[in-house]
């Protein structure tokens, strides 16, 4: 048996389904039947895939901006997922560190208690030149 067709007419690879139609179902948006998930709908219920094969495949339109595209879900069975493993004490120490250093300043070094912003590169009262008048994290 050979792999799944990548090279549908009309849509550039980025786009072109996961699944080869002639194994796997293929559902419209809201068509999926019940015991069928995607990763994030699995996520949200404290599952995860473990190595089971995919049972389908969900496909919608998504338009941005007049343009067309055609994007995909893949769908496992919710039956035969398995619980998420919990995160480790230093995986969570880590992540801690990596959000602490995401809300500290770059200019004045204050921690605040937002993200600051990517498009700005320091945090908004540092950009308009204000006095620090958010609160501070502890």
């Amino acid at each position: 048996m050979t792999g799944p067709d990548h090279s549908w007419p009309g849509l550039p690879p980025s786009e072109a389904p996961l699944l080869d139609r002639s194994v796997y179902a293929v559902y419209g948006w809201g068509w999926a039947p019940h015991g069928l998930a995607t990763r994030r709908q699995l996520a949200s219920i404290g599952l995860r895939p473990g190595r089971q094969e995919p049972r389908g495949e969900i496909r919608w339109r998504f338009d941005r901006r007049k343009r067309t595209y055609t994007r995909f879900g893949v769908l496992y069975s919710v039956a035969d997922a398995k619980p998420k493993r919990p995160a480790t004490p230093r995986q969570l120490a880590a992540l801690a560190l990596a959000m602490r250093a995401r809300r500290t300043c770059p200019v004045c070094g204050i921690e605040a208690d937002y993200v600051i912003p990517t498009s700005l590169g320091r945090c908004v009262p540092c950009q308009y030149d204000e006095p620090t008048t958010y609160p501070v994290a502890a």
